[in-house]
């Protein structure tokens, strides 16, 4: 799967395009060993997955990244 790209898109755009795209590949892939490829899901489901249970990029290390930084500019 590819998303549509402009001539114009900026590099971080086209790197998260191809962020998204691998997401999205690894959670099909994941659940088709799982046999779950296709029918119904269900939270069990997708929290089963592992890393890829993460609902925003790059993990939660991004987001302790994200509160240590908050953190100290509040402080």
């Amino acid at each position: 799967m590819t998303l549509p790209q402009s001539e114009n898109q900026s590099s971080s755009s086209k790197d998260a395009a191809l962020l998204y795209d691998w997401y999205i590949y690894s959670i099909r892939e994941a659940l088709k060993q799982k046999e779950k490829a296709t029918g119904a899901l269900e939270i069990k489901d997708l929290l089963d997955l592992g890393h890829l249970d993460k609902y925003h990029y790059f993990g939660s290390q991004a987001c302790d990244r994200a509160i240590n930084y908050l953190v100290v500019l509040l402080a």
